[in-house]
């Protein structure tokens, strides 16, 4: 099945003239959570950073390096993860692309609450929650209210880290968001 679908994205990248229209099928295709943690993600990610890079299409570029960061972060390679979220939340402070920096700023977070140092990666949670409030994106909000929660958690404040689940649950709810639920 796997096969398929990458069958499928391959047809539809060859019949596709238009660079940028490439790098977002790719984006597409990886933002499905039944490819997420695909094998070959990591292959495509690339792809679409090669693509976006030759065709100076910036927001691809941002988003394929934090597919990448992603990528390397759920395959536990903690130093490729960070070196592309940080040049995702460089090339996003420099273009004012305010959401990109949001998740820039949480894989940072993830990447230091995975190795103990909860008060950076808490330092990064509240800067994507802060940045997400500005944009009133809730559902950038509720993922932010969660990962806080989950840094309490990790610090046995299970007070706390229900305080922010529960934020994080109630706006899920309102906007319906069955990926936050």
């Amino acid at each position: 099945q796997d096969l398929n679908r990458t069958d499928s994205l391959d047809v539809l990248l060859s019949k596709t003239p238009d660079p940028r229209a490439k790098v977002d099928l790719i984006l597409q295709y990886l933002n499905k959570p039944e490819n997420l943690y695909l094998e070959h993600a990591g292959k495509l990610a690339k792809r679409a950073l090669e693509i976006s890079t030759r065709c100076h299409y910036e927001a691809g570029k941002i988003n394929s390096m934090l597919k990448l960061g992603n990528y390397y972060y759920r395959s536990s390679d903690y130093k490729q993860s960070m070196e592309f979220a940080q040049r995702s939340k460089e090339l996003s402070e420099d273009l004012s692309y305010s959401k990109e920096l949001a998740n820039s700023l949480t894989l940072i977070g993830m990447i230091y609450m995975e190795i103990g140092d909860f008060d950076k990666s808490s330092q990064y949670f509240f800067r994507s929650l802060k940045l997400s409030e500005s944009l009133q994106d809730k559902e950038g909000i509720a993922r932010s209210m969660s990962d806080i929660g989950n840094n309490f958690c990790s610090q046995a404040d299970y007070k706390k880290a229900l305080e922010y689940f529960q934020h994080s649950l109630a706006l899920a709810q309102e906007i319906h968001s069955p990926v936050l639920i």
